[in-house]
């Protein structure tokens, strides 16, 4: 499954670099649906992330972290790429969300929570991915708090 998600992130990339179109004119949870699993929902915020499209990135995230972060923190972290805690780690925003390796993800026994974990230079870290309805949802929030 990570070798399609890969494989879908890429071919979208390259058909969004060479045009000049937005997620929304995409259709982009279409193409990567955030309901078929929590590795899509991460490849889609990802590139949501990589093409500025902080809307569609922003209503990826699990409920809690938008209440305790709010849209225009959210913003402010990508764009001047501050850094954020997550679990025992603090990262630089941006150069994290795009710049680290998927490496795969742990289920836990709530089968509406995984952990997908993430290699940027030396530093390793899972990231929590909750469904919240019919969506896996990222919560940077849980994550820092070590849910």
């Amino acid at each position: 499954m990570r070798m399609k998600t890969l494989e879908i992130v890429a071919v979208v990339s390259v058909f969004v670099c060479s045009c000049s179109v937005t997620l929304k004119d995409l259709k982009a949870p279409l193409i990567l649906p955030p309901d078929v699993s929590p590795l899509y929902a991460v490849a889609l915020f990802r590139l949501a992330v990589s093409l500025g499209e902080y809307d569609a990135a922003y209503a990826l995230l699990t409920e809690k972290t938008k209440k305790e972060m709010g849209y225009w923190k959210f913003r402010t972290l990508l764009q001047f790429n501050l850094s954020i805690p997550l679990g025992e780690q603090e990262v630089a925003a941006y150069d994290f969300i795009t710049g680290a390796k998927t490496i795969g993800l742990i289920e836990r026994e709530d089968e509406n929570i995984v952990d997908v974990g993430f290699q940027w230079e030396n530093i390793r870290l899972y990231l929590y991915v909750g469904k919240e309805g019919e969506f896996w949802r990222i919560g940077f929030y849980e994550t820092a708090l070590g849910y």
